[in-house]
């Protein structure tokens, strides 16, 4: 974690939780959306319990590696989402529906892997709710 990143985004998050996490890429760069922390924080302080995002911002190189296969047009790629670990007492439908309930207008859920993928990106035509594959 670089210094650079070591500043609040809220009162549970760090910025250096958003950075990208690839490998000779971007140097750990990251984009701030602050409505995606605004909600990342409503959804924390609604679990009471931490919260710890495994990707937010994904620059285009690592999104496009063989480790991530990223879409083309991930939310990742603009730091619209957070990809999130489910909770021990949640299985991923009902997190997701929690991050639904909190206020995030797109959720994917990915129930043999246990994540949650919470988008603040609207597009017409998606679901609210989705289930990807494992």
């Amino acid at each position: 974690m670089s210094d650079r990143n070591r500043l609040r985004m809220s009162k549970d998050f760090w910025l250096y939780e958003g950075e990208c996490h690839g490998e000779n890429c971007c140097g750990h760069a990251v984009i701030v959306v602050p409505r995606l922390w605004r909600l990342l924080q409503k959804l924390r302080d609604h679990l009471g319990r931490p919260l710890s995002p495994t990707c937010v911002f994904r620059c285009p190189i690592h999104n496009a590696s063989a480790e991530v296969g990223g879409h083309w047009n991930s939310d990742h790629l603009r730091g619209e989402a957070a990809d999130l670990p489910c909770p021990p007492n949640l299985c991923a439908r009902e997190f997701a529906d929690v991050c639904l309930e909190v206020g995030f207008p797109r959720v994917g859920y990915y129930p043999e892997k246990r994540i949650v993928h919470a988008s603040i990106h609207t597009r017409p035509g998606y679901v609210r709710l989705w289930r990807g594959g494992d």
